[in-house]
């Protein structure tokens, strides 16, 4: 990997960490996701003119991502309320892909022919330790957890849809950007209904820079994972992308004052290290 992929890559690593911590940082994460989503289906808005109409086939997994993305919103923002976003990022960031590799392994198999490598096996058992040792190193609360867990869920169930969505699609930018425009209209319809749409858009007129930068930060880190995947091998650059665990725990402890001591940074390294190993596996 040359040196201008591998800087895109850390780049969109660090806008992912970034955008993360933005909705930490909000009062209300809530309608930080909210905004950030109206960002997105601006950006994704101006992009589609220049896109192509995903094939037929693309849409019933489009249409069900949709609907697994909002309770992921919603859960993402209710974790970062009660926990840290050291964390809590590494959790949600660590255990999608844990999950996937299982089922793809087990229940999908017979349809993908994907089968775990011996590096891959031993990425998982990494990363299984990392997350437990993370645990134990900071513990956070019950009730973050759970939303932490649940993000992490279904994380891994749109992955598994946007990856044949993508496929079927014909082009994985029209699906993407198709995606972000119906997926980020119905997360801001939802928390409208749900806070009220005087709320909402209270929050998008005081906080247009953040909610426009966000929704720019979000699209512009998936869009330069997706070019640097055309100038290196696609298992290199998602292991690169890992690094935005440990960005998001420098992020914790300087703009969150989150305690980072020696245990808990070997822990989120063993995450990095068996998200890595699975990856090039």
């Amino acid at each position: 990997m040359d040196a201008v992929t591998t800087a895109a890559v850390l780049t969109a690593a660090g806008l992912h960490a970034g955008w993360n911590a933005a909705v930490k940082r909000q009062a209300d994460p809530l309608l930080a996701v909210a905004g950030l989503a109206a960002g997105g289906v601006l950006c994704c808005l101006l992009a589609l003119p220049w896109l192509p109409r995903p094939d037929a086939a693309a849409w019933p997994y489009l249409a069900a991502s949709v609907i697994v993305h909002v309770p992921y919103q919603l859960a993402l923002a209710n974790a970062y309320r009660r926990g840290e976003l050291g964390t809590l990022y590494a959790l949600m960031r660590g255990t999608p892909p844990l999950l996937v590799a299982i089922l793809t392994a087990t229940v999908l198999q017979s349809a993908t022919g994907d089968r775990l490598s011996p590096t891959s096996l031993c990425g998982v058992a990494v990363l299984c330790g990392g997350l437990l040792a993370l645990l134990r190193a900071r513990p956070q609360p019950g009730a973050a957890l759970a939303f932490a867990a649940t993000a992490a869920a279904c994380t891994a169930t749109y992955t598994l849809l946007d990856g044949l969505g993508a496929r079927a699609a014909g082009s994985a930018a029209a699906y993407v950007c198709w995606h972000g425009v119906v997926q980020g209209s119905v997360v801001v319809g939802v928390v409208a209904a749900r806070l009220g749409p005087g709320t909402l858009g209270a929050h998008l007129r005081a906080q247009a820079p953040l909610s426009l930068g966000g929704g720019v930060a979000s699209m512009l880190a998936y869009a330069l994972v997706l070019w640097a995947m055309t100038r290196a091998p696609i298992a290199t650059v998602a292991a690169l992308r890992e690094t935005s665990v440990l960005i998001a725990a420098w992020l914790g402890v300087w703009l969150f004052g989150e305690p980072q001591t020696a245990q808990r940074w070997v822990a989120t390294a063993l995450v990095v290290t068996g998200g890595i190993l699975m990856r090039v596996g």
